[in-house]
């Protein structure tokens, strides 16, 4: 602004100067603080001219809402009266029974008339089984169950059951009688004996099935008899009784006359051939030569497929061990446990 002044006040100088040195007349003298107060009303209206007006800032913002367009999603289904338009997985498990307390069975037991291997035979619950609980007997090791073989009830042993639900309501029945009674009970202590499929091995060219016989009772073990059938059928296949065992799962000689407590043996059954791929074997291991004395007796169903784990349709075993004639009972051979 101080520049813009000082020129103003110099043209108005020169135009007074040329105007007095042009003209003769006389003319009307200005004072200084006259030219200087007009020079600062020209500025004055000059700055005003050049300065613009702003309107005035809003004392409030406004509030702007963002208008969102909601889509419409209309879920689609198949059509209930096309087959197949919908897929229904149905789970696989174990079926449970339906009422009151069961047993789940952990092995392969017989199910017989009464609480005793003395009784007979009435059908098998399997490993992994489930029957419902009808009673039990008076010193509770004996579950009678619904029969899942046949209709009717049967007695299974509760070694290898175990007792789901509360069985405070079951009653308690007295022993049914045997038919024919197998002994006359003594004061010998009872054997024991854990009894197992082993595998199928080949002996005189003849298939013939493995057990493995673990003696863990207070009594030497002396013999053993062996009936094996066809799952199906129930078509006995062979009968084999013996008074020795064999000391090695891969071996058909029999030299182990007398199997002391806490040692293992084998027991070697003969199928004579192969007739099915699915049988049932009852072994029955006793104290005494001749299978007599005080036995411990067990079934088991067997595949020959799993224990050869050929899946043919004749198993192919990759053992052949070499045939014996005559057997050398050998007391003092300690078998391996």
């Amino acid at each position: 602004m101080t520049k813009i002044w000082q020129a103003v006040l110099f043209v108005a100088l020169i135009l007074l100067v040329l105007a007095a040195a042009c003209t003769p007349e006389p003319v009307e003298t200005i004072s200084l603080d006259d030219a200087e107060a007009t020079a600062r009303k020209y500025i004055s209206l000059t700055e005003t001219a050049q300065t613009p007006t702003l309107p005035p800032l809003p004392t409030q913002m406004p509030t702007i809402t963002p208008r969102i367009r909601k889509a419409t999603i209309t879920p689609t289904f198949p059509p209930t009266d096309t087959p197949g338009a919908l897929i229904t997985f149905t789970p696989t498990r174990t079926p449970v029974p339906t009422a009151g307390p069961y047993v789940l069975m952990t092995g392969d037991v017989n199910c017989r008339s009464g609480p005793s291997p003395h009784y007979d035979w009435k059908g098998y619950v399997l490993n992994g089984e489930t029957a419902n609980i009808v009673g039990k007997d008076t010193t509770g090791t004996y579950w009678l169950v619904e029969n899942p073989d046949a209709e009717g009830t049967c007695w299974v042993w509760g070694e290898y059951a175990t007792v789901m639900g509360s069985v405070d309501r079951i009653p308690v029945l007295r022993t049914p009688p045997t038919r024919t009674p197998s002994k006359t009970p003594t004061a010998t202590p009872a054997p024991r004996a854990q009894l197992r499929v082993e595998t199928v091995i080949f002996c005189n060219n003849h298939p013939t099935l493995v057990m493995r016989v673990y003696n863990y009772g207070r009594m030497p073990l002396k013999s053993y008899r062996m009936q094996i059938y066809n799952s199906t059928s129930r078509t006995p296949i062979a009968t084999i009784a013996s008074n020795e065992f064999s000391h090695a799962v891969d071996e058909c000689s029999l030299t182990i006359s007398n199997l002391p407590v806490r040692d293992t043996a084998y027991a070697l059954g003969d199928f004579g051939a192969f007739v099915d791929t699915n049988y049932v074997v009852e072994i029955q291991v006793c104290t005494d030569s001749g299978s007599k004395g005080d036995c411990v007796e067990d079934s088991f169903r067997f595949d020959i497929y799993r224990l050869t784990q050929t899946p043919t349709s004749t198993p192919t075993l990759t053992y052949t061990p070499t045939p014996t004639s005559t057997f050398t009972p050998t007391p003092s051979l300690t078998p391996t446990p």
